[in-house]
C-alpha cells in the first residue's frame, strides 16, 4: 500500500499535508515514502507517528530530507529510532526556519 501511495505522492502537485500516523508502514514503507519525498515539492507537513519505523526507515527519511526543502513539519514520534539515525535526521533537517522535527 505504501508503494502505491508513494507513486501518487511523487507526482502530487496539490497536497500540502499528509497524516500517515499509526499505519505501521515499517521500514520498507518508509523507503517508498522517502523516494517520493525526494520528488515532491508541495508537501509541507508529514506525520509518520507510530509507524513501526526503525533505524533503516529513519535513514531513508533522512536521505529524503537532504533533498526535500519544502517540508516544514515532520513527526516521527512513537517509532524505534536509535541515537545515530536520529542525529542523521537532525543533520538532514538543517536550519529550516519556522519548522519542527519530532523524533521519539
Amino acid at each position: 500500500a505504501a508503494e502505491h501511495l508513494a507513486c501518487a505522492l511523487g507526482a502530487n502537485e496539490v497536497l500540502t499535508s499528509l497524516n500517515l500516523g499509526d499505519n505501521e508502514i515499517g521500514d520498507e514503507g518508509a523507503a517508498h515514502i522517502a523516494r517520493a519525498l525526494k520528488l515532491n515539492r508541495t508537501l509541507t507537513a508529514i506525520d509518520l507517528y507510530k509507524n513501526g519505523l526503525g533505524d533503516a526507515g529513519a535513514a531513508h527519511v533522512a536521505a529524503a530530507l537532504e533533498v526535500n526543502s519544502t517540508l516544514l513539519s515532520v513527526d516521527m514520534a512513537g517509532n524505534a529510532i536509535g541515537a545515530e539515525p536520529a542525529g542523521a535526521l537532525r543533520a538532514a533537517w538543517g536550519k529550516r526556519d519556522r519548522s519542527k522535527l519530532i523524533i521519539n
